[in-house]
């Protein structure tokens, strides 16, 4: 299946926070207008929070069935990796939210297509060749 798009987990939070934006891309996914990716560490990120009960787990995993989930391929891993470690080198610390953003540009850029997240401005001066575009834009462009 070809995927149209990689989202982050900013997406799923305004989608679950009710952000219409958010909702009409997921929807359209839903309703089989575009192929929506996500990494598997954005999953993490959406999981591990601590505001995440039963009722977003119920929730976000109907989500799942219509979402295709990239997981982190050994390339992508060492990719990741050697990007982290030569910023190590440079005392920059890390996160894991950092790390759930390098994961979905490779995923954008071995999948060809466009990153569409709630914060474009965290995509900034990666050292990457890809696409981000903020939802709002991705929406007046593409349904």
């Amino acid at each position: 299946m070809t995927i149209d798009v990689i989202i982050d987990s900013s997406i799923l939070r305004s989608y679950k926070s009710g952000n219409p934006y958010s909702q009409k891309l997921i929807h359209s996914c839903i309703d089989e207008e575009i192929n929506i990716g996500i990494s598997s560490l954005s999953l993490i990120n959406i999981w591990k929070n601590e505001g995440f009960d039963r009722k977003s787990e119920i929730g976000f995993t109907s989500l799942l069935d219509f979402l295709t989930v990239q997981d982190l391929s050994t390339r992508d891993a060492m990719e990741i990796g050697t990007y982290i470690r030569s910023y190590n080198q440079t005392a920059i610390t890390i996160s894991n939210r950092d790390i759930e953003i390098l994961h979905t540009i490779v995923l954008s850029i071995s999948s060809k297509c466009d990153v569409v997240t709630e914060n474009p401005l965290h995509y900034t001066d990666l050292g990457y060749e890809y696409h981000v575009i903020d939802i709002q834009s991705y929406l007046n462009k593409a349904i």
